[in-house]
């Protein structure tokens, strides 16, 4: 302020050249302090303080989070990533050491089979009376179970069953039917064929499956047919009985049948003592609804012998 007075009071007092006015004007402007202008250009601020929300923000790569011990406290953290879909879980496999087995599941009971016996029956065959027996013998790991059955006139076809038994019961391996005095009929003869029961073994076969269900209502059987075809045999329970027996006996027995199928359609009835291992104490054997042949139980002669002993087909 004091440059400008001295400058006014020069004025006055002479005549100053132009050249020396503008000199003292630009020397004035120099040594006055400057302003900040409201429209001087302001830095931009750093971009750590400013978020833009419309620039496209990439997803943080998934975090490793440490999965604390059972029982140790969890502190409180900030909201949590985002989660990433979680790893699939190692499937489990059995090795034969140690076989994993599901939690619901049991191993199926042994199958109970009989000692070795020969029972006896009455047979009714085509309205005739007559005599049949069911040897049964069994080895370590085979069995054999023999058919005979004889009228006062004839003797009519015998049935071998030969295979092995396990915990699972009868494997039928081979099935032969006597078709004359010197002639047999294998039905099959395979040792490595599919589990599966033959006209014969089946009768030992579902009373021991029935002595570790003895709820069950129905039945299914895989048994071969005339030609050694594997098929299902469908048994299913009807009622609860009496059987009068030879002798005088009478024994509570279940009613079962199984169902025809196939061509032939031959439907088979039977009744089974719970009381003694679901003996067969009788069965009929019907073709298209006529019946052809019974067997009924005699305790009587239950140790009997026929006449042509046990059967030995070639």
């Amino acid at each position: 302020m004091q440059n400008l007075a001295w400058l006014h009071a020069a004025l006055r007092g002479q005549r100053l050249a132009p050249w020396l006015l503008m000199a003292a004007a630009g020397h004035a402007w120099l040594l006055t302090p400057a302003v900040e202008s409201p429209w001087r250009p302001v830095s931009a601020p750093s971009a750590s303080a400013v978020t833009f929300q419309w620039r496209a923000v990439v997803a943080p790569a998934p975090l490793a989070v440490a999965v604390p011990s059972p029982g140790a406290a969890t502190p409180h953290a900030a909201a949590a990533p985002t989660p990433s879909a979680p790893a699939p879980r190692p499937r489990e496999t059995a090795t034969p050491s140690q076989p994993v087995a599901s939690p619901s599941s049991e191993a199926a009971p042994a199958l109970t089979l009989p000692t070795n016996g020969r029972w006896s029956y009455r047979l009714l065959w085509q309205g005739q009376e007559g005599d049949a027996w069911l040897d049964w013998s069994r080895s370590e790991s085979h069995y054999r179970l023999a058919l005979e059955r004889r009228t006062p006139e004839r003797l009519l076809p015998q049935w071998l069953s030969e295979g092995r038994w396990t915990a699972q019961g009868l494997v039928s391996e081979r099935f032969a039917a006597q078709r004359g005095p010197r002639s047999w009929r294998r039905i099959h003869d395979d040792a490595s064929a599919e589990e599966a029961q033959d006209r014969l073994s089946w009768m030992l076969q579902l009373p021991a499956l029935l002595q570790s269900r003895p709820q069950s209502r129905s039945i299914v059987l895989r048994v071969r047919d005339w030609r050694g075809q594997a098929q299902d045999w469908v048994f299913e329970r009807l009622s609860d009985d009496t059987i009068d027996l030879p002798g005088g006996q009478q024994r509570a027995a279940q009613h079962w049948r199984r169902l025809p199928q196939g061509e032939a359609q031959v439907e088979i009835a039977l009744w089974l003592d719970p009381a003694d291992g679901h003996r067969v104490l009788r069965t009929v054997h019907r073709l298209q609804g006529e019946e052809r042949w019974e067997l009924l139980w005699n305790p009587a002669g239950a140790d009997g012998k026929s006449p042509e002993g046990v059967i030995n087909p070639p």
